[in-house]
């Protein structure tokens, strides 16, 4: 297999021995779109999911070798910066963004945004199967929540301000995951909270 490299100097790709540099090339329209390359998702497929910070995805498919693009006509929002791109284990493509999160329609391939979100910036976002996810969200009057959808696709928020005491801290250092025993854990540079399996 290969270890793929996100940065802002593009996508790098090694093989256990050497490195390939993916960069914009404009005479090569399977080229990356940028080099600002924040986040990368493998899928199913041997595929890379790249997020392009104020531009939306780039795709990498092994069958082209080169990078598919998906904007506004692919059902992303324009504007809006790219915080984080995921695939959960029955292959769903998730994209969160400064105000929402968007799925990939595998029928129609394109992007959609689900009823029942918030408003408000999009981090730390983490998949699980079935269409489960659990990520950081901040409303626009800086509140701190832990969002949640569940496998029947229902959103749901718990305020974390206090329990992460979000004082100087910003949700970029912050971080979340799940234990094999269900547990969520969070934590900042000066905390670290824990959410039990049962609790409500």
């Amino acid at each position: 297999g290969f270890i793929w490299i996100g940065s802002q100097d593009g996508v790098s790709r090694f093989d256990g021995e050497s490195f390939k540099h993916f960069r914009p090339n404009p005479g090569d329209s399977l080229s990356i779109s940028s080099l600002d390359a924040q986040y990368l998702a493998a899928d199913n497929e041997g595929g890379i999911w790249v997020t392009i910070t104020d531009q939306g995805l780039d795709y990498y498919d092994p069958k082209l070798e080169g990078f598919q693009k998906y904007r506004a006509e692919d059902g992303l929002p324009e504007g809006q910066r790219f915080t984080e791109v995921s695939v959960d284990d029955s292959g769903n493509v998730w994209a969160a963004t400064d105000s929402s999160i968007y799925r990939l329609n595998e029928e129609t391939n394109r992007f959609f945004r689900e009823e029942g979100q918030r408003l408000g910036s999009i981090y730390r976002m983490k998949t699980r199967g079935n269409g489960e996810l659990i990520y950081f969200h901040q409303a626009s009057t800086g509140e701190l929540f832990i969002g949640r959808r569940d496998a029947a696709g229902v959103y749901s928020y718990e305020s974390v301000s206090r329990r992460l005491n979000p004082s100087g801290n910003h949700p970029y250092r912050m971080h979340l995951f799940s234990d094999p025993a269900g547990n969520e854990w969070l934590v900042n540079q000066s905390h670290v909270a824990r959410k039990s399996a049962g609790d409500a």
